[in-house]
């Protein structure tokens, strides 16, 4: 769009007479059920053309929704921004601070904004002073949660982000090098302080860009950690900040050398606030093993399938240097010359990998030299040891960790569900899927939470099931496959539909 350029005004929506006096003359105001249509409505309207913007001197004013306004510096760093306390009136925002590039249209206080400004322009106004406050009482209503629901199942939350980067006027280039810059890319939202961090390196990322495109992104991702000095050469730049890191040359090497695409998966799954944290630390690991990791074997050390956490998480490359890593890595490096790149190697981190990692994620093991030299072999041993144990302990609770089950087994849609009773059957069933239920015994203990073990006709286990108590209903949860995967169709419907005769038997 050209700057300066308005969007299209929209014209001036009906103004209903007193919709409802009593709720908002009330100190306790919020806002009833019976006006979500009509709420819902105004709002359809507003999205229809979202975004208005105007520019004079050099100062550009962008409109969202007719309650937000962002005012871009004249010198395309800084965005500040205004709400809408009704009857067209605007209220600054936070004092010196600065504001998303999507703001605030993460989460849902860009929806209670807007619905108090809806409720104050169509109705008695509850004061200048009151305004936040009513805001907060939207927010807590079941009216609201109702409005919120709608919009969350519209999706119409990304794309009025995309308006609202788009209509603020930033260069495209720069705010896509801020977004390659963080490992979570477009869904995450962006400050403007990253975008003016990206700004003042724009000369430098065009060079990088033309010279080494597939640098982009760890250059980006420096810039917003703070580390990039005042080197006239930008992959000098880079080099010395990895160096920094207390990486050399051959990291720098191994960089240079590796597929981009092979970094992007383990980019998706970190939790990081910046891809440079996450390049220094793919960097290490494949340093450390010896060769260049494929992107799913980094992607599955940083968030493993099998056992908890399995979360994505911050990593750190100071971290691969202490405790069982780095035998791990070395013994894992040479395991892979063994494995096949594209047959055998998920085969291999569903089943050896997932049982090594979680042995020394829930051990934590001290590892000498000799057991470092004995290798991946050495490491499945332990780990068999480990699970033998942890059956024994398993068992001996078995008869003290027991809970009842309302429906023990039953045939759903030709699959036989059985509900798990005991400590024991927990373990056997994380034991063989390859996931957490083990960790389950004291939820069921509580009375409150079920597990349940879908399998064939033939006995042979598919998925493990959740079911839990939510005031007094029992609700299907999570059904996941072998290495904590997400089940899709048939098996959730077979575990809401055993959920069904939990409720029927209860009555």
């Amino acid at each position: 769009m050209e700057a300066g350029k308005p969007y299209r005004v929209h014209p001036a929506e009906p103004q209903p007479q007193s919709l409802f006096p009593d709720e908002v003359e009330g100190k306790g105001a919020a806002f009833p059920e019976h006006l979500v249509p009509r709420a819902w409505a105004a709002l359809a309207r507003r999205l229809k053309d979202p975004v208005r913007v105007t520019q004079r001197g050099g100062l550009r004013t962008v409109e969202v929704l007719r309650c937000f306004r962002y005012f871009v510096m004249p010198t395309v760093r800084w965005v500040h921004f205004a709400y809408a306390v009704g009857g067209g009136r605007f209220r600054a925002g936070p004092a010196g601070a600065t504001v998303f590039v999507d703001p605030p249209m993460h989460g849902d206080m860009w929806l209670a904004f807007y619905m108090a400004d809806w409720l104050v322009t169509h109705a008695p106004d509850p004061g200048h002073g009151d305004f936040d406050g009513l805001v907060s009482r939207i927010r807590r209503g079941r009216a609201f949660a109702m409005l919120l629901d709608r919009a969350d199942a519209c999706g119409i939350l990304h794309p009025l982000q995309d308006r609202v980067a788009e209509a603020l006027g930033l260069d495209s280039r720069v705010l896509s090098w801020v977004r390659q810059g963080t490992p979570r890319g477009v869904a995450l939202a962006v400050h403007s302080r990253a975008f003016t961090t990206m700004w003042r390196r724009k000369e430098s990322l065009e060079a990088v860009e033309r010279d080494c495109p597939a640098l982009v992104r760890p250059y980006a991702g420096a810039g917003l950690a703070g580390v990039l000095g005042g080197h006239a050469e930008p992959l000098r730049d880079l080099k010395l900040a990895l160096r920094a890191e207390g990486i050399g040359d051959a990291g720098w090497k191994l960089l240079l050398g590796t597929d981009p695409e092979e970094m992007r998966m383990p980019l998706a799954f970190a939790h990081n606030d910046n891809a440079f944290d996450v390049y220094a630390w793919i960097i290490r690991a494949c340093l450390l093993a010896g060769r260049v990791l494929p992107g799913v074997v980094l992607a599955r050390l940083i968030k493993p399938n099998g056992h908890e956490p399995g979360a994505a998480e911050s990593v750190s490359a100071g971290e691969l240097e202490t405790g069982f890593w780095p035998p791990f890595l070395r013994a894992l490096g040479q395991r892979l010359e063994g494995v096949d790149a594209r047959k055998g190697i998920g085969r291999f981190l569903d089943t050896e990998f997932e049982d090594v990692y979680e042995w020394l994620e829930c051990e934590r093991p001290r590892i000498d030299a000799n057991q470092a030299r004995a290798g991946w072999a050495w490491l499945l041993r332990r780990h068999g040891e480990w699970a033998a144990r942890e059956e024994a302990l398993a068992l001996v609770r078995r008869e003290s960790m027991r809970w009842r089950v309302p429906v023990r087994e039953a045939v759903v849609g030709g699959h036989r569900v059985v509900a798990l009773a005991d400590a024991y059957e927990l373990w056997e069933e994380g034991h063989a899927m390859r996931h957490c239920a083990r960790t389950w015994a004291e939820r069921c203990m509580k009375g409150q939470d079920l597990v349940l073990s879908i399998r064939n006709a033939q006995g042979a286990r598919l998925a493990t099931a959740h079911v839990g108590l939510l005031r007094g209903t029992w609700v299907a949860g999570a059904v996941r496959l072998p290495g904590n995967r997400i089940a899709t169709r048939p098996l959730p419907q077979v575990a809401a539909a055993f959920a069904a005769m939990l409720n029927a038997r209860s009555r």
